[in-house]
Parts: structure tokens; C-alpha cells; sequence
């Protein structure tokens, strides 16, 4: 196993990491012919992925081992499984150098539509319904408590968008945030709060860049919830933010008869006005800090200093086991959300 430097609060320590590919025939640990490996999510996409680089030739004529497209591959760091994905993949010249890239099993929601109609169902048994119909293995789908109406996908949808659409609608309604992640090769639906793990990240211990952006552009400081006919049914505000950047409304549609619109818009409001702070930061690395957990980090030059929330990661493990993660962070958690419009009746059940 390849030895190197990070672990612990502030990255530093030992690590090894194991990759274990399966050819069809047998597993083989593939870490010894490694050059590098890098790990990477987002929340704004369902799956992780992994892209390894081989040396894969002892002689410069013939292959060390054979990668199957299609083949499970796992990677460990430390004894512990951090993916588990499936070659999608390979790429290799007449020098031996060889890479291939793996995606989780969650990447099917992406390669994956239809059109449906969903009537008073939870987000979680949609989600439940969409995994079982198209045999993506899932395992913790916590219950998501709201039921919706009705969502139509009259045409061809993804079963990503539908996922989210039905988690942007919950959202509105109970103010609860969910993520949907892969772990050991399983699908799980959980709430926000359950996936943050504090690390800290700090200047002259383990951070080594950083820039930030903050912006405006986004804000919402007004929320109008209208009717199918566009008659007012609810308005909230934020006053000290118009009195400071000025009046910038978002307006939202729902039926008359639906409940919780008072909930729904002050829901958005807290969700709209705020100041986008995003920024990125690079680090010695640790397995911990991944898109959908929370980092603490201190930087006075960029003034980046609190707890922020990981939407993007991408780690890189050189053939020494030296760990460096590129973050992105922002101050409020950057969710994939999709907005639901009702379309004309139709669409399959």
C-alpha cells in the first residue's frame, strides 16, 4: 500500500489506499501498478466518481492486468471503503499508461427517463418506486413525511430531475433539507443535517490556497406566492435587506386549495435572501470532506473564516499516498433543486 501525509483534524499523519477492481474472473488489488487516483463529487449530481492512472505494463509490450468495462471497482483509504462504482471507462497507449473512470451505481438516475404521474406520494417513495423499477440497489431511504399532490413528467424526464423536483417540493414545504448519496454501493435518501462532519481547514497547518466571491445577484428579499390565476395569495419580506440592496421579489405559484403557503414562502424567503459566499479552497486532504458535509475553515487575507458548507470535492492521491483536496464551500448550502410546473394532464402512471 502507498504511504503519505494527511489525517487527523488538520491533515497531517499517515494514509494508505487500496483500489480492487473485478475483472469478471477474480478481485485483484491494483494499488501496486497505481500513479494516481482522484475522487470527486458535487452535490448538484447524484454520483461520485473515481478516476484511476495505471503504469500497466511490465515489458512495454504486453498488460499487467486487463480492466473490464463494466467491472466493479472499490477504493479504500485506510481500511475503510469510501467507493464502491462501475467502470464506465478505459483509456490506454503503447507506453502502458493507462487510466479508467468509474462512477457509483447512482449515476443510472442520470442514464435513466421516463415520463410519470405521481399522486400523493412522498419524495421517499418515489424514490423507492424509481430505484425498484429500473434496479438501482438503494439502502436508507429515510421518510420524507410530506405527501405531494401531484408531480406529472408528461415528457422524457430523468429520474434525477423527478428525484429532485419531489425533494425541492418537501423542501418548500417542511423546511427540510435531504441529500441523496452512494454508500457501499447503495443508494440512501437522508436529511441534510445527518450528513455534516466538522474538519477544519486553516491557514499555516493544512490550507495552501484560497479564493472567495460574494454576490447579490441571487438575492431574493420579497416572496409572492400567487394562485393558478395569478391572484395573490401570500407576501413576505425581509425589510433591513430591501432597505440595504433594494427590492428584488420572487414570485411562486400554487393552487388555491394547497396548505402551508405562509410555511412555503417564509421558507423561500429564508432560502432567497441571502449573499451568495462561495469559495475554494485547497487543502492537505481527508476523506471527511466531501460534497454534503461541513468544513470550519480560517483565512484573514480572503476573510473566509466560519463554518461553511462542502458543495464540490475533488481529491488526488499521488503514488506515495500524498492527499490534497480541492473544495468548493459556501456559507449556505448550495442544494440541487428543481422547480416543479405543473404540465397538462397526461404522461405514463
Amino acid at each position: 500500500m502507498a504511504e503519505g501525509s494527511f489525517g487527523g483534524a488538520y491533515g497531517v499523519g499517515n494514509v494508505s489506499f487500496r483500489v480492487v477492481h473485478d475483472n469478471g474472473e477474480d478481485t485483484q488489488d491494483i494499488t501496486p501498478i497505481v500513479t494516481g487516483v482522484t475522487w470527486a463529487g458535487d452535490v448538484k449530481k447524484p454520483r461520485r466518481s473515481l478516476e484511476v492512472n495505471l503504469s500497466n505494463t511490465r515489458d512495454m509490450r504486453t498488460r499487467t492486468i486487463f480492466i473490464r468495462i463494466g467491472g466493479e471497482v472499490r477504493f479504500y483509504v485506510g481500511d475503510e471503503e469510501r467507493f464502491r462504482g462501475v467502470v464506465f471507462s478505459d483509456d490506454i497507449d503503447v507506453a502502458g499508461s493507462h487510466s479508467f473512470t468509474a462512477f457509483d451505481t447512482n449515476i443510472y438516475l442520470t442514464k435513466n427517463a421516463d415520463s410519470r404521474k405521481f399522486k400523493k406520494r412522498r419524495a421517499s417513495d418515489i424514490v423507492k418506486r424509481l430505484c425498484d423499477d429500473f434496479a438501482i440497489p438503494y439502502g436508507v431511504i429515510e421518510d420524507t413525511g410530506y405527501v405531494i399532490p401531484k408531480l406529472y413528467f408528461t415528457k422524457e424526464t430523468s429520474l434525477w430531475d423527478m428525484i429532485k423536483t419531489a425533494i425541492t417540493e418537501t423542501e418548500k414545504e417542511m423546511g427540510v433539507r435531504y441529500s441523496v448519496r452512494n454508500v457501499n454501493g447503495e443508494l440512501v435518501l437522508r436529511q441534510r443535517k445527518s450528513e455534516l462532519t466538522e474538519r477544519v481547514v486553516e491557514v499555516e497547518k493544512n490550507l495552501t490556497s484560497a479564493s472567495n466571491n460574494r454576490s447579490i445577484e441571487e438575492m431574493r428579499n420579497q416572496v409572492k406566492i400567487i394562485n393558478d390565476e395569478g391572484f395573490q395569495l401570500k407576501v413576505v419580506k425581509n425589510d433591513a435587506l430591501i432597505d440595504q440592496y433594494g427590492l428584488m421579489q420572487h414570485v411562486e405559484k400554487k393552487s388555491d386549495n394547497s396548505t402551508g403557503n405562509t410555511q412555503t414562502a417564509d421558507q423561500l424567503l429564508a432560502d432567497l435572501g441571502t449573499i451568495e459566499d462561495e469559495a475554494d479552497v485547497t487543502a492537505l486532504g481527508h476523506p471527511d470532506m466531501v460534497a454534503g458535509t461541513a468544513v470550519y475553515v480560517r483565512e484573514p487575507m480572503t476573510r473566509i473564516t466560519g463554518g461553511y458548507f462542502v458543495t464540490a470535492d475533488k481529491h488526488s492521491f499521488d503514488p506515495n499516498g500524498k492527499h490534497t483536496v480541492d473544495l468548493t464551500i459556501a456559507a449556505t448550502p448550495e442544494l440541487p433543486t428543481l422547480e416543479y410546473e405543473a404540465p397538462n394532464e397526461g404522461g405514463t402512471a
